[in-house]
């Protein structure tokens, strides 16, 4: 079974983060497609969200159905979010802000 209240606080902390990255790139970015990306996370976020809010109203059945559907589809955009993560991460980041070894331009 599907903690509804742990999949909402991750669907909101994904919210978040793609939020708070969308506003760096839109800042450091000037390409459409990149914009238009954001966009697509952003709607496909807002949707999930919806849903999630939705399947509350379902009778018991259809609610954990849902709920498995949308903890499905939640993973999905996360793995495809972080992929683009960290694909523009690699695009943007310069050589000398990497320590050897470390995985993000973060370190």
């Amino acid at each position: 079974m599907i903690d509804r209240d742990a999949l909402s606080q991750d669907v909101d902390a994904l919210a978040t983060r793609i939020d708070a990255r969308s506003r760096a790139w839109r800042a450091d970015s000037e390409f459409a497609d990149v914009h238009d990306k954001i966009d697509w996370f952003v709607e496909r976020q807002r949707r999930l969200r919806a849903r999630l809010n939705a399947a509350n109203d379902a009778e018991d059945a259809k609610r954990e159905q849902a709920k498995n559907d949308l903890a499905r589809e939640h993973g999905a955009l996360y793995e495809e979010f972080v992929k683009f993560e960290q694909e523009l991460d690699a695009k943007t980041a310069h050589p000398h802000d990497r320590v050897a070894g470390a995985r993000s331009g973060l370190v």
